[in-house]
């Protein structure tokens, strides 16, 4: 099998996993993958609209605001987390500079885009807490609520990073 048609076939069932852990119709998603290439961290998180509203929400967020057992969404993420390194173990099979994180953005039509981004996670970028706050805010305008996320992105916007 060629690596496009693998990457596809992975891409699809990513959307297909997300779109299944939602449990109301939704409009527009974006989700961050991350993979550590020196130490095989890995972590993924999605947020999305629902449909004919304006809030993100996180999918951390989804057994809470639901009422679905917290069991079910914590198997789910794993399984997610688990795609997302595939997905970057495709790009080591096929011999291509494996990513550090991908982004994926989609829409309620099937509409979507990847973006991956090479050397992200270093020392010096303050954590898993901070790379996700400063992506939300620069892919889609999300402001991070709570004290420390806040402290996080003044922090960044202040350095003239945005």
């Amino acid at each position: 099998m060629e690596m496009t048609d693998k990457l596809s076939k992975l891409y699809g069932k990513m959307a297909n996993h997300i779109n299944n852990m939602i449990p109301v119709d939704w409009e527009e998603l974006y989700c961050l993958g991350e993979v550590g290439q020196v130490d095989g961290f890995s972590t993924v998180v999605f947020y999305f609209k629902e449909q004919g509203k304006e809030e993100f929400i996180r999918s951390y967020e989804l057994a809470e605001r639901y009422n679905e057992s917290d069991e079910m969404h914590v198997n789910w993420k794993d399984e997610l987390r688990v795609m997302v390194v595939e997905i970057n173990q495709c790009f080591k099979d096929y011999e291509q500079e494996p990513w550090d994180r991908l982004t994926l953005k989609l829409d309620s039509t099937g509409a979507f885009n990847i973006d991956f981004e090479y050397d992200t996670l270093n020392a010096n970028s303050g954590g898993p807490s901070a790379r996700e706050v400063i992506w939300a805010y620069e892919n889609f305008g999300y402001v991070a609520q709570g004290p420390y996320f806040k402290k996080l992105l003044d922090k960044h916007i202040q350095a003239g990073n945005v």
